[in-house]
């Protein structure tokens, strides 16, 4: 993790144990912190209470380090609400997040999310581009992002489309 341009780095943090343990390993000091450093959490509203008791944990210890920690949230609508608007305001089209359902014949399949974007990465986007005008800073950042060995080929993904 060479920072050598002094590009300012954020860290995406999801509330689970490997983003956690990149930010733990930069408030230990086996990752060296860069000068302009910012923790970012997509909140979708819908997030599991141990999530959000992990979320206030890790941002204790960010601001006992001095890290903004940046939560990152749709400003008009949580998942949960994007939901039961499809009812209530007759909408056509929702965000959701992965169902899974009954297939004809028994099994169960995933019907595709499209929560991703729109309460994650547009929301997370937003604030990363307001923190760097804090910061004075043009936009620009080097994201990063803690992956598990089982989500390895999620990574590999991400990075092969840039």
């Amino acid at each position: 993790m060479s920072n050598e341009d002094n590009i300012p780095v954020g860290i995406s943090y999801s509330g689970g144990s490997s983003s956690e343990h990149l930010i733990q390993m930069v408030l230990e000091g086996v990752i060296p912190r860069p000068e302009h450093l910012a923790v970012f959490s997509a909140d979708t509203g819908g997030e599991h209470e141990w999530t959000y008791e992990a979320m206030d944990e890790v941002e204790a210890r960010c601001k006992v380090a001095g890290i903004p920690f940046i939560r990152c949230r749709d400003e008009k609508d949580t998942l949960g609400g994007s939901l039961i608007a499809i009812k209530r305001d007759g909408r056509t089209r929702a965000e959701h997040p992965p169902l899974w359902v009954a297939k004809d014949g028994g099994g169960r399949g995933r019907i595709g999310h499209r929560c991703t974007y729109h309460f994650k990465i547009a929301p997370m986007r937003r604030a990363m581009s307001a923190w760097l005008r804090s910061i004075d800073k043009p936009k620009k950042i080097e994201e990063w992002v803690g992956f598990g060995k089982d989500e390895s080929h999620r990574a590999m993904k991400s990075v092969a489309q840039q």
